[in-house]
């Protein structure tokens, strides 16, 4: 698994069709939406959610996190942390979440991104509000 610290407000890419936007936060409720190639599954908690918009070639998703913090899309696993969760440091941090991702198959593509100091091939790439990738978790 990969984890990406990204701001409220900021993406996260999963691949070059598949991004998560995180929109807001208010105390354990994360409000995100994501993007994905039309056909694409999100699972939240066991169900198919169903997309906001369905047209060809894009699905958007718009959905709330509070006690269940993962959910699967696509081929991609994700889990959301809020500050202090998974880096105790960061506790204060209330701006930030923790986001991690993990291929749901063997097949699912590494996208290259380089940054200083960065694990070897990661998966998931902070697109804007800005953050870093924190670790690779095995």
């Amino acid at each position: 698994m990969q984890v990406a610290t990204c701001r409220v407000g900021g993406a996260v890419s999963l691949s070059d069709r598949s991004r998560i936007d995180i929109y807001s936060r208010q105390g354990d409720r994360i409000c995100l939406g994501a993007t994905a190639p039309a056909g694409t599954e999100l699972i939240l908690g066991g169900a198919s959610v169903c997309p906001i918009a369905g047209r060809q070639p894009v699905w958007t998703y718009l959905f709330s996190l509070q006690a269940l913090r993962h959910f699967v899309l696509g081929e991609f696993e994700v889990h959301v942390w809020l500050p202090g969760e998974l880096v105790p440091h960061a506790a204060g941090c209330e701006d930030w979440l923790h986001v991690g991702v993990v291929p749901a198959s063997d097949h699912a593509p590494v996208i290259p991104w380089s940054a200083p100091a960065t694990p070897a091939f990661p998966l998931v790439q902070v697109e804007d509000g800005g953050g870093w990738l924190l670790s690779r978790i095995a």
